[in-house]
């Protein structure tokens, strides 16, 4: 495995072996709800009387930028519109996205689970490689495993609903979600995104104008030229492209005014 580029290269390259291919996705589950476990939004500590999410943890993360400008002249009567004409397309496994707006709503509005998480149901999130079990108070037919818990996580069953890049790739239903996605996008970001060939192929080809940003931190200008080329080609017809060598929360801070 040292000589794999990433676990995901190395189960691309066995695709026609389905044992390796749910090993391989089983410890790609184990490590992801373990990282979650010790990520900086876990859980509620049960040690806590008041079961209260910690958010001095999350308070510089690009996840509290995004909440906080969201939610700007929103009142609490009015909290199933926060993400309007919002939707979000992740190649990540895990579900921190949904695991932080489902804490923080409940504390900045005041508001209760089943209000936020009717407000949640207006967000559109794409899983592109799928994600590691739906949370419990996700709806559903797969089992629910707790964020960061991995005791009570089935992995063979929780390695069914992931995917290699090979098999979204081929995947209609993956495909169709990430078109529904983009339809009638005006303003495409990208945020902590690597722009691997890959994960760009996936997406759908826009034929619409659209203005393109993204982060590029600690990208060399020879690779950020490489994409500078790439996404107009893939997208069609882009009005601007600008990517900034910045993190994901200082480009929302920085940028917000002009995406609105």
């Amino acid at each position: 495995m040292s000589i794999a580029q990433s676990i995901d290269n190395y189960l691309d390259a066995h695709r026609a072996d389905s044992v390796i291919n749910l090993v391989g996705k089983m410890a790609i589950c184990q490590a992801i709800i373990e990282r979650e476990a010790t990520s900086n939004i876990t859980s509620p500590d049960s040690s806590n009387i008041y079961n209260q999410f910690d958010f001095s943890r999350s308070e510089n993360t690009w996840l509290n930028a995004f909440l906080r400008k969201v939610t700007e002249g929103i009142p609490r009567e009015e909290i199933e519109r926060v993400f309007a004409n919002v939707a979000i397309v992740t190649f990540n496994y895990d579900r921190c996205i949904e695991q932080y707006l489902f804490y923080a709503l409940q504390r900045y509005y005041r508001a209760s689970e089943q209000d936020v998480i009717s407000a949640l149901s207006n967000l559109q999130i794409v899983h592109v490689y799928g994600k590691v079990g739906r949370l419990p108070w996700q709806r559903g037919a797969s089992s629910a495993v707790p964020f960061g818990d991995l005791s009570k996580a089935n992995l063979f069953d929780v390695a069914s609903t992931i995917s290699t890049f090979t098999e979204a790739r081929y995947d209609s239903a993956v495909i169709d979600d990430i078109a529904a996605a983009f339809d009638n996008a005006v303003r495409i970001i990208f945020l902590g995104f690597s722009f691997q060939e890959q994960n760009v192929d996936v997406l759908p080809q826009v034929a619409s104008h659209v203005d393109i940003f993204g982060t590029a931190q600690g990208m060399s200008n020879t690779n950020l030229k490489v994409i500078e080329n790439k996404l107009p080609a893939h997208f069609k017809l882009v009005k601007q492209l600008v990517l900034d060598d910045i993190g994901a929360e200082a480009f929302i801070d920085n940028y917000w005014r002009v995406l609105e």
